[in-house]
């Protein structure tokens, strides 16, 4: 029994193989997932930039949480650095921050852009950039599966139909 697809283009009716649909489908899944891979691969770039940048470390205190739409929390810690009071508070929120309003902070700073820290225990960014890169190498590794066992199983449908003689079978003559 053969399967097929059809979908119009300027009027005419196109018609598709099913193999062809699972390729389209599995390529856009590969796509996606690339893009989804290269999003975490860029975030753990920036993650460590930041670590190899911020490396004087000082204390700071949390004097209290900005929030974000969604009502999470990042901290703001309050520092000296060479006599000057600085204040940072990182771009990643959390429903679980990393420290209590009150709470003593080690964090690294840049000595160059001292209003630039780095603050070790926050692995929020470390999560998401991990995340990003299991869900879409994992939609590539799919993808990529499902393409490779399609063409294997279509080799062996190609091999097994031309052994088969039908000649033989009354209804085929």
């Amino acid at each position: 029994m053969r399967v097929s697809t059809s979908f119009r283009v300027n009027g005419t009716n196109r018609n598709v193989s099913p193999a062809f649909a699972v390729c389209l489908v599995m390529a856009i899944f590969i796509l996606v997932g690339g893009i989804l891979g290269a999003v975490g691969i860029i975030l753990s770039k920036i993650d460590a930039k930041k670590k190899e940048e911020c490396t004087v470390p000082v204390e700071a205190y949390v004097i209290s949480y900005k929030y974000n739409e969604d009502g999470l929390a990042s901290p703001i810690y309050s520092y000296e650095y060479e006599g000057a009071p600085y204040e940072f508070s990182a771009n990643a929120y959390s429903n679980d921050p990393p420290y209590d309003i009150g709470d003593k902070a080690d964090i690294m700073i840049d000595p160059d852009s001292p209003h630039k820290a780095y603050v070790p225990a926050d692995k929020t960014i470390s999560f998401i950039s991990i995340l990003f890169k299991c869900i879409g190498f994992g939609f590539v590794g799919i993808g990529v599966i499902v393409v490779l066992v399609g063409f294997f199983l279509s080799h062996l449908g190609k091999k097994q139909a031309e052994k088969d003689d039908f000649s033989s079978y009354g209804q085929w003559q």
